[in-house]
């Protein structure tokens, strides 16, 4: 089967209000701008920045200000090998005063042995051009491969300021200018970049499409419908160019894939997100083991890695199953798409993912049960969530089925009030699953997406938290619980069992405790990987293609290892002073003398007039009374503490 191989996605759409003689002028002229001499533009990593002030304006002109003796600033890696005749480096700038001495340290290791002194950049109140050779020093440096990197040090004086733009290597013969043109390498370029590739091409180049749909009244969200599949093959490379899989061309049920466009409000983005269905199993992650081959894989926009640090928590708290990922580069029918975090989907699956029998279930409480045309069973805890399914199919399941997987879930939900939750629930997993949104520092109400599995349906199986998913809310609730404590969790930490309660403060003290500083680990170490140069040099060029701004791993990392830092401060304390609670016999909370207190919206008081105190779960004051009611600003749960006991309560 012949699978054709398009234009440019947005010239194949000028293509159709363009008349032939106008179509072939462009066409010709694209040709002919192919064979010139090119030049590969340069961007600076804000974050590699020393003694330097230095700003993006827009997506090539950078505003810098010198703030010591020795300011310099490195270029993300080249996202491509130098051609041949590529060696001048220029630029355009306007600068306030002389920069002394422009020097150029070509990476990785910086030294004066691997520098080239340039000069001075004079002063200059317009626009003008800068260039120097660099000929001698690539090649006796051997600099110039894909991923490489250049320091450029501004001279030795403080207050220095610069607007400098349209930084590029260039001929020392035909310099075609800045392009933004850049961004759609081949597929040999896009592979030097340094991440693995995955090059997919549908029968006649056919792009998938879906439309989109709102929420019915009553329900919230905005999702998709009509979502095609698009049959065609899909092929990875390593970065050192080996093919490392070929699904082959389609043919239904034996080879090659289908590709269509995935999720809800992210698909209305207009870098879309995909799924993969293979046609016969295989692991596109391709580690070696059978066990891991599967036919469900997407392809998921991960901004600022959220979504992959989400998984590595996931993984460190101990859960059931994390889905495995990988940065790779994405081509679809020869264009250049982007970085993707190619990702395991969330499903059954006995050798690897999750593990339910035939005779259990995997369901998701789901805001977006609208969109899955009645193929859900009902929840009574809100009523925008309703229960979809991932296993079994819902249109596989007779009346009875469908009746018990309801079943279980109403009593799931009841439990807590009742006191009978342990005998439904594994509390160590639901435990597990709390903990790693706490350290996330979810704001999602809902804590993201929420899936339940239940191994078989027998009695002794009990409901479990298999997986986190979906982590764009993460690092936002700063000082605070996540948000997932006022779902059903609520009820959890307010029930008169605390079996869930000692769960929680035993799987903190045993897992949780120590997850933050693995977490700053692990960071540190992809920091100084080759992957994340790869990562970084692909993303120059992802913002480049889509018109985005999303962060380089530098800044990323920054941000979260400042967060898991703060964070593991944060926790440790609140944990402590909890853990103290309950060591320290507080069980039988709202027993007694306790039943004495009474809660009326955010107000709280005592029934008696006596005096009382509200602590956080931090073991801080945040009210006194004398016999008052006070009223407390935040929700969550809090410990009341009156003459002769506690009393947990819980505020919404």
């Amino acid at each position: 089967m012949i699978i054709k191989q398009p234009l440019n996605l947005k010239t194949t759409e000028m293509c159709k209000f363009l008349c032939p003689k106008i179509l072939l002028l462009i066409l010709l002229a694209g040709a002919c701008a192919v064979n010139a001499s090119a030049s590969l533009n340069l961007y600076f990593n804000i974050g590699s920045g020393n003694q330097i002030g230095i700003t993006l304006a827009n997506d090539d002109e950078y505003t810098i200000v010198t703030s010591g003796a020795d300011p310099y600033v490195s270029t993300m890696g080249l996202s491509r090998p130098l051609d041949k005749d590529e060696t001048v480096l220029t630029f355009e700038y306007v600068s306030t005063a002389d920069v002394d001495m422009l020097q150029l340290f070509f990476g990785p290791a910086y030294s004066e042995a691997r520098s080239k002194r340039c000069g001075m950049v004079p002063v200059s109140a317009g626009w003008k051009t800068y260039s120097v050779n660099i000929s001698d020093e690539i090649k006796k440096m051997s600099w110039g491969a894909a991923s490489s990197v250049l320091r450029m040090d501004f001279g030795t004086k403080p207050g220095v300021g610069i607007i400098l733009r349209h930084l590029r290597i260039t001929s020392a013969t035909s310099d075609p200018g800045w392009s933004s043109d850049n961004a759609n390498p081949d597929l040999a370029s896009t592979i030097s970049l340094g991440l693995p590739v995955l090059d997919i091409a549908t029968v006649d180049a056919e792009e998938p499409t879906c439309d989109r749909v709102s929420a019915p009244e009553g329900s919230i969200g905005a999702g998709i419908t009509n979502a095609t599949k698009v049959p065609g093959y899909v092929r990875r490379y390593e970065p050192d160019g080996l093919l490392s899989y070929d699904s082959g061309d389609y043919v239904d049920g034996e080879s090659g894939m289908t590709l269509k466009i995935r999720g809800n409000t992210s698909a209305w983005q207009l870098r879309k997100p995909y799924k993969i269905k293979l046609q016969k199993k295989a692991d596109l992650l391709c580690r070696g083991d059978k066990k891991y081959n599967d036919k469900n894989w997407v392809l998921l926009n991960d901004y600022d890695m959220m979504l992959r640090n989400g998984m590595w928590v996931n993984e460190l708290v101990g859960l059931d199953w994390t889905p495995q990922c990988q940065y790779v580069n994405v081509r679809i029918n020869g264009e250049y798409r982007g970085v993707y975090l190619l990702c395991e989907a969330v499903e059954r699956n006995t050798d690897c993912r999750i593990n339910v029998s035939k005779t259990g279930f995997i369901v998701e409480l789901d805001a977006y049960w609208w969109n899955e045309g009645g193929a859900y069973v009902p929840s009574t805890l809100a009523p925008v969530w309703n229960y979809t399914f991932k296993y079994p199919d819902f249109e596989d399941m007779d009346n009875a089925a469908k009746s018990y997987v309801a079943d279980v879930m109403m009593r799931y939900e009841l439990s807590p009030s009742k006191g009978d939750y342990d005998e439904l629930i594994d509390c160590e997993s639901f435990a597990a699953w709390l903990i790693g949104h706490d350290i996330l520092g979810t704001l999602d109400y809902g804590g993201s997406n929420m899936y339940f599995s239940k191994y078989d349906d027998t009695p002794s199986s009990k409901i479990r938290r298999p997986t986190m998913w979906d982590f764009d809310s993460s690092e936002q609730t700063k000082d605070a619980w996540c948000n997932s404590h006022l779902y059903y969790y609520d009820k959890l930490f307010g029930s008169n069992n605390n079996a869930f309660v000692r769960a929680y403060a035993r799987y903190w003290q045993n897992t949780g405790s120590t997850v933050c500083d693995r977490m700053v680990e692990r960071l540190t170490r992809f920091q100084e990987s080759p992957e994340a140069v790869a990562y970084d040099a692909s993303m120059v060029l992802t913002n480049l293609h889509w018109g985005l701004a999303v962060k380089m791993s530098q800044q990323c990392t920054g941000r979260s290892v400042k967060w898991y830092t703060g964070r593991q401060r944060w926790l440790k304390n609140a944990m402590l002073s909890y853990v103290h609670f309950l060591e320290s016999g507080i069980d039988d909370i709202g027993t007694g003398s306790n039943a004495g207190i009474v809660v009326q919206g955010r107000k709280v008081f005592a029934s008696n007039g006596g005096p009382f105190v509200v602590l956080n779960m931090a073991g801080c004051r945040v009210a006194v009374s004398n016999g008052e009611p006070v009223e407390i600003a935040g929700p969550g749960f809090y410990i009341v503490v009156v003459s002769g006991g506690c009393k947990k309560i819980v505020l919404k």
